[in-house]
């Protein structure tokens, strides 16, 4: 703790360089062993009621993935670390992903894009040039039962038209 992650242009972790599940091993007690789209990361500091775990689904670009277990091994929630991830749109200059979980179990998750432009109304040329950034976060906590609470999506757009 606290674990931080800021994705697609920036990669914080080298998920090269972390490990698969391993079907010889106590990994085959938390997860399908066939997922091949698995990275594992790590442990979070113990509590006295549950373990978490992170680990990162893989696709187009990373997921952080925080699950949380039982001290019998039963899994209690799992949560995506992600509001809507990064992705091609036209005019779309920048982009990134954020997760934190701080030491106190709060956690913050945010995704932001940055736009140079907009489309006409049939979505066929840039009629306008603009500078709109847009922030998309949600927040929540890991409860002291397991339980991993997530509020509702938040978005702030600032816009800077020339």
């Amino acid at each position: 703790m606290p674990f931080y992650y800021k994705g697609w242009t920036d990669e914080t972790i080298d998920i090269s360089k972390l490990a698969t599940l391993d079907q010889h091993s106590g990994d085959t007690a938390f997860y399908d062993i066939s997922d091949e789209n698995i990275k594992c990361y790590g442990i979070l500091s113990d509590t006295t009621n549950f373990y978490s775990l992170i680990y990162f689904r893989i696709g187009d670009a990373p997921v952080p993935v925080l699950a949380t277990y039982s001290k019998k091994g039963k899994m209690l929630d799992n949560q995506d670390l992600l509001c809507y991830g990064c992705g091609s749109d036209f005019g779309l200059e920048y982009c990134s992903y954020t997760a934190q979980i701080k030491k106190t179990l709060d956690i913050y998750i945010a995704d932001t894009s940055v736009y140079s432009g907009q489309n006409d109304s049939l979505d066929l040329d840039n009629v306008k040039k603009s500078d709109s950034t847009f922030i998309n976060y949600k927040t929540g906590k890991i409860e002291l039962n397991g339980k991993i609470s997530i509020g509702q999506l938040q978005s702030v757009k600032k816009e800077n038209s020339e």
